[in-house]
């Protein structure tokens, strides 16, 4: 028969802010008798959610292959994982002029963007990156700023608050303004 009822997604505000949109619809126009419910939740609390029955499925961000697993699930837990897909994420900050070239934004070589950074889940494999990249950079941790949405990250990030990982994606569809820059791969920054 058809698929009907609601199913309850508990995943990180980080990817809640990816694709959610785009599989919500996808969803409403495959499986239109099918109700999806995302609660946004740190991804540390994910798995518990799935295991106590408060989700039906969750979604999380995992390292890339040999880097060392986040998140220890008890087996006494009875959940299987599968990947899904990769998710790229750019490191992001306010745009400052270089004094020798004024058409050209920087922030990976001004030190106060090694002061703060903006992070959306602190549980979350991707907001520990640019934390520890910055820290081997100055021999000190930075300072966290939670914001708990990528939204809320770019705009923390355009007020001057500091730097953010934020998913590729969602920089498409931002007009920056020339407010924001983002870091490119081989850039020092993301160097670890």
């Amino acid at each position: 028969g058809e698929i009907s009822g609601k199913l309850t997604l508990g995943m990180s505000s980080t990817l809640i802010d990816y694709g959610l949109g785009r599989l919500v619809r996808e969803c409403q126009l495959g499986l239109p008798q099918l109700y999806i419910s995302p609660r946004a939740l740190a991804s540390a609390d994910v798995a518990n959610a799935v295991a106590l029955g408060t989700v039906d499925l969750g979604i999380v961000l995992t390292p890339e292959p040999g880097q060392p697993e986040p998140y220890m699930w008890d087996s006494a837990l009875n959940l299987s994982s599968q990947v899904l897909l990769p998710v790229e994420f750019v490191s992001v900050g306010r745009a400052q002029t270089d004094p020798a070239n004024v058409a050209m934004p920087r922030w990976d070589q001004d030190s106060e963007h090694g002061e703060h950074v903006v992070v959306i889940d602190p549980t979350c494999p991707s907001q520990r990156v640019l934390p520890e990249v910055l820290r081997r950079r100055d021999n000190h941790p930075p300072k966290l700023v939670e914001t708990g949405s990528v939204e809320s990250a770019l705009d923390a990030v355009r007020f001057g608050l500091g730097a953010a990982m934020v998913p590729a994606s969602t920089l498409e569809r931002h007009d920056f303004a020339d407010d924001l820059v983002a870091a490119h791969r081989d850039d020092p920054v993301l160097q670890v």
